[in-house]
This record gives structure tokens, sequence and C-alpha cells, in this order.
């Protein structure tokens, strides 16, 4: 037996559909030449993901055809919009989007994970799928996710860095008056201002340690300009020894990384143009071809080369 995701897309909805038509699994297995298990499977497959298994509203066939007409009509609607695509240039969002803390514990990459760079109704996805618009959105999607994963890297790295060479860790800074209490750490903001300076030919002068000077009302507070460095007195020269260390030994290397991040996003301001094309390009025909979970009678669809909306024949 095939496993249902070996079974080509189309072949699966055309499945799909005739079961719900016919509320039977043997007749469906027959029409189609597949085993009831497949069946079952594919059935399973499209209600874990939001279909449901016979129209929802308690409505005639010409109703729910109606219903399906303005729900394709909105989709319609909303292709021709075209999708905001955030693309912001590397320095000027640090920890791509992550707080700090997420950004140095283990929240940064479900979060990631779930942040869409292309905001785009799932409706819209589901009816072009595996049309050239699909592909183009899914690859971007992917395309601009690692960018961000790669801004998040130049961070993380910058961190390991500094807390290497000052033996501390870094950690998140917020200026409270319970933070006093705490060892000797590392302030995040030093590595948000590092991170900003690698995209300089060279250090800017809070990046100077020689700069430095503790802040007069929290003398236990080492700043770097308006940033802080560090927390705790016994740490400000050993921080200010390994970022000395960090701009001497590394900070080439790490320039050289975030020249290709900035590279890395001309490169991508192109993908604008290019998923607006696919929009573009995408059919009223190709639409009417897809089904979603919000479709309110998908068995109205258009199969491919059809040209004309299929007859109901309940």
């Amino acid at each position: 037996m095939p496993r249902p995701r070996s079974i080509p897309w189309e072949k699966r909805v055309a499945i799909f559909l005739d079961h719900r038509r016919l509320g039977k699994v043997y007749p469906t297995a027959k029409a189609h030449s597949v085993a009831r298990s497949t069946v079952a499977a594919i059935t399973e497959e499209f209600t874990e993901q939001g279909f449901s298994k016979k129209p929802r509203p308690y409505l005639s066939p010409v109703l729910l055809a109606e219903a399906q007409e303005a729900h394709l009509k909105e989709v319609m609607e909303s292709i021709h919009t075209n999708p905001v695509i955030h693309l912001v240039a590397p320095q000027e969002n640090l920890r791509a989007y992550i707080e700090p803390e997420d950004a140095i514990g283990e929240g940064a990459e479900p979060k990631l994970e779930q942040w869409l760079p292309i905001p785009i109704k799932e409706e819209l996805l589901w009816h072009i799928k595996e049309t050239v618009a699909e592909r183009t959105i899914r690859e971007t999607q992917r395309a601009l996710r690692d960018y961000v994963q790669r801004r998040l890297a130049l961070w993380r790295g910058i961190r390991s860095e500094l807390e290497q060479r000052c033996h501390l860790k870094v950690k998140a800074y917020h200026s409270t008056p319970s933070q006093m209490d705490l060892d000797p750490y590392i302030s995040h903001e030093l590595v948000d201002l590092t991170y900003g300076d690698v995209f300089n030919d060279t250090p800017s002068y809070q990046l100077d340690p020689d700069n430095w000077r503790p802040n007069p009302d929290q003398p236990h507070i080492l700043m770097a300009g308006n940033w802080a460095a560090a927390v705790g007195e016994p740490c400000h020269e050993a921080v200010r020894q390994g970022v000395r260390s960090f701009l001497k030994d590394r900070f080439d290397e790490y320039h050289h990384r975030a020249n290709e991040l900035k590279r890395l996003h001309h490169d991508l301001q192109y993908v604008a143009a290019i998923v607006k094309e696919a929009f573009e390009q995408t059919t009223e025909e190709e639409v009417h071809q897809g089904i979603c979970p919000a479709c309110p009678y998908p068995e109205t669809r258009r199969k491919p080369g059809s040209g004309t909306r299929q007859k109901d024949t309940q």
C-alpha cells in the first residue's frame, strides 16, 4: 500500500472530497483503486489539518455552492494584495526580534519558527498549493527565516566570545534594584553594542573600554556610553580586558561576517519583486482548483484543466 504522502496531491484531494460526498470508505477506495486504509489515512490527514468530513452548515447544496463562491471571491481579493515582506537591514534590529532572555537561553528557535517573514493567510496558501506562487512564498519564507537566524547567530557568536574572554556570563540587564544582589555578569547591552559596531569599519567611541565609566548613581554598573557593559564592581576590569582582547583578535573576523550579512540583505531585496510577480501571475483557475479548511463546500472545486466548475452530484 502506498503511503498517502506518496500519492500526488491532486489525487489525495479527489479521494478526500469523494469520501466527503459518499460518506463511506469502500466505494471511495473502489472508485480510486486504492486500499480502504489509504482512504482512511488520507481522510485523517485532511481532518488533522482542519478540514471537516462533511459540510459544516446544514444547508442545501445550492446555498453551500453560493457560500463557496463568496469564499473564493475573498481569496481572490487577498491574492491581489501584495504581501508585505519584513526585511530590515541586519544592523537595524538586534537579536532578530528576540528578547534578550530568549536570545541568551533556549527560547529563540521556537520563536523564530513561529515568525512569518511574509504575513499571509493560511487559507490563501492552501488555495495556491503546488502553484508557482506557493512555491515562491514557501522558498522565500525559508530564505528570510535563514537570514534572521544568521543575524541571531552573529549576536550569539559575539556573546560567546565575550563570555570566554571576560570569564563571565552574559545575562539580561533590566536596571532594577534586585540586580545588585546578583553575581557579577556581562550585560546583554554590551553584546548589543558590539553587534552594532561590527557593522562599522572601526569600533565606535562607546566600545572603547578606555572610555567606560561607572554609573554615577549606581557605581556597580559599568557604562559604555549609554549602554550598560557589566554589573558588579569586581568584574569591571575583567570586562574591559576581555573587550580589548576581542577588539584586537576577533573584531575583523566578525566585521567580515557582518559584511556578509549586508550582502545577503542586498540580495534578498530583490525577492519582493519576485513574490509580487508570482502573485500577479496566479490565475483564478488555479485558486478555484485549490481547497482549504475554511471552504464551506470544496466539492464544487474545478479540477485541473476542466475550465468550468464541477456540477454537484448530490
